[in-house]
């Protein structure tokens, strides 16, 4: 599969992440909810249409792993598309092997942030 045959919600999903992802990083919780709520459900939807357009790319499932952590409170949830991520063969998606090994690689590095504990639980 070349990369003109993927669908626009895959390619529109990665400029959703980085939108999001620098939301995250430089503006605090509580300004996000109070100006932008609308903003976030919009993202989760966004994403849960880049995940059913294209699931093997594992970079969606950490963004969304992120968005119901930090936005819903909803930490078993976000563990277990960790879980997920961590579990699948970056192989996958020949395409995206790299960006697939760095996802994982990113959900590592946030499942340790969210339990404080090195993956895999025992």
């Amino acid at each position: 599969m070349c990369a003109s045959s993927l669908s626009r919600t895959f390619w529109l999903a990665r400029r959703v992440r980085l939108t999001g992802i620098t939301l995250m990083i430089c503006v605090p919780k509580a300004v996000v909810e109070i100006a932008g709520k609308n903003d976030i459900d919009l993202a989760v939807k966004l994403i849960n249409a880049a995940i059913a357009g294209e699931p093997r790319f594992l970079e969606n499932y950490n963004f969304k792993a992120r968005l119901l952590w930090t936005y819903f409170d909803d930490r078993p949830g976000a563990l277990k598309l960790l879980d997920y991520v961590l579990k699948q063969d970056p192989k996958i998606f020949p395409e995206e092997v790299t960006v697939n090994r760095a996802a994982q690689k990113k959900a590592r590095a946030l499942w340790e942030q969210i339990t404080g504990k090195e993956y895999p639980p025992l």
